[in-house]
């Protein structure tokens, strides 16, 4: 999936008027290969109202994963 592919399906005027944004912000989005993680939970309504089942990579909302993930959660709380 890429934001081209997804703003395709979606519709780039309904992702600019759901987010109040213009169309030039949302093509500079799908020209750059991502979109701002702030669009995430919108896009991804749009998708479920318009029946559409994607799974979103993190890179394309501009997400990154963690690379210095604790090997146990409680690692992250042990006190000296």
């Amino acid at each position: 999936m890429t934001a081209f592919d997804l703003a395709n399906a979606i519709g780039r005027k309904k992702i600019a008027d759901t987010l109040g944004v213009g169309m030039t912000a949302v093509s500079n989005a799908v020209v750059r290969g991502s979109f701002p993680a702030s669009w995430f939970l919108a896009i991804q309504s749009l998708s479920e109202d318009l029946g559409l089942e994607f799974e979103y990579p993190p890179e394309l909302f501009n997400m990154r994963m963690a690379e210095n993930k604790p090997d146990d959660a409680t690692d992250q709380w042990e006190v000296a």
